[in-house]
């Protein structure tokens, strides 16, 4: 630069530096300038959970890599994980072997396609996708053929809705259960795409379905742990009635049993009883890097109650140093 006029000398030229994120520039009166860099790495780990003493025990990685991992989920016999990838332009869809093996991806584009649920059989993808427009439900099988969109704009504004998120399907895959802008929902899966949706009484966040088909648990308040509305509710299908049955937690799955239901709550792990409301808890120490908050994946539990997954985040940061007229140092 001429530090007179403040106007360039020459041609910008491109240096190259070594991580995706980096700032905070600075030089010295030599010309030597200092940088900091940020590197990510993003990984999924299973944790064992035994139920009976409300406890964990020690995680193993299963895979990961720089790409982000935005959201996943396990098949139902637990060998398989889909998962979809975080990204500025685009997030796409991925299924992998639970040993790191046999990655297949199933969409590249420029949508963001997030939430991927699994058939009951194992069979198709359920996740919600803004590939044309505004978020709709989408299916799409396991080898990556048949995509096909579930919900329209006819059947959401009949609910006074424009977008709709993560989809959760019922045991007997006839039914989705899904938030949108304006409430929950389910989707009827053997209805026409217009009339497939139907508004629930209560707001749940991403409502989980019981084993047998006939209630929905969720976090009625998400946002923080406790507070005005925050808590579990249950929500029973055949009557639309709805029920708190906990004023704290987040993250609810049902247990195998049909009865009892884990939830988050700060440092703790708890599990309640829906019949009883018997609530056990027992400290719950996240790994290093994991988020139980709602702006990061959520843990989820396997299909049968044994094994916790988790997104792991390793980030690392460096200061580096560049001398004029020669290689980074």
């Amino acid at each position: 630069m001429d530090q007179t006029s403040g106007t360039p000398a020459g041609s910008p030229e491109p240096l190259t530096l070594p991580a995706s994120v980096s700032g905070n520039f600075a030089f010295s009166r030599q010309g030597e300038m200092t940088y900091v860099t940020t590197t990510r790495s993003y990984r999924l780990v299973a944790v064992p959970f035994d139920a009976k003493s409300v406890r964990t025990g020690a995680p193993r990685t299963l895979f990961g890599g720089s790409e982000e991992i935005l959201t996943f989920q396990p098949s139902p016999d637990g060998r398989m994980m889909a998962y979809t990838t975080g990204g500025v332009v685009q997030e796409d869809l991925f299924v992998i072997h639970c040993d790191g093996t046999r990655m297949l991806q199933l969409t590249n584009d420029a949508a963001k396609d997030r939430g991927p649920i699994w058939s009951p059989d194992g069979k198709t993808l359920y996740f919600y996708s803004n590939r044309d427009g505004d978020y709709q439900h989408w299916s799409i099988r396991v080898d990556g053929s048949g995509l096909a969109r579930i919900t329209d704009e006819r059947g959401l504004a009949r609910i006074g809705a424009r977008n709709i998120y993560t989809p959760v399907v019922s045991p007997d895959g006839r039914t989705l259960a899904a938030q949108t802008e304006r409430s929950s929902a389910l989707v009827h899966l053997d209805r026409p795409p217009d009339r497939r949706v139907e508004k629930i009484p209560v707001d749940l966040n991403v409502p989980q379905w019981s084993p047998d088909g006939r209630y929905l648990v969720g976090a009625y308040d998400s946002v923080t742990f406790s507070g005005p509305g925050a808590g579990l509710t249950l929500y029973t299908v055949a009557s639309r009635k709805s029920e708190k049955i906990l004023d704290r937690g987040l993250a609810p799955y049902w247990l195998p049993d049909g009865r009892r239901v884990l939830f988050f709550d700060e440092e703790e792990l708890g599990i309640i009883d829906i019949v009883t409301r018997q609530v056990r808890t027992a400290r719950f120490d996240p790994l290093p890097g994991v988020a139980v908050d709602v702006t990061a994946a959520m843990p989820t539990l396997s299909p049968d109650g044994s094994t916790l997954y988790m997104l792991q985040t390793v980030e690392q940061g460096d200061i580096w140093l560049v001398h004029p007229g020669r290689a980074n140092s």
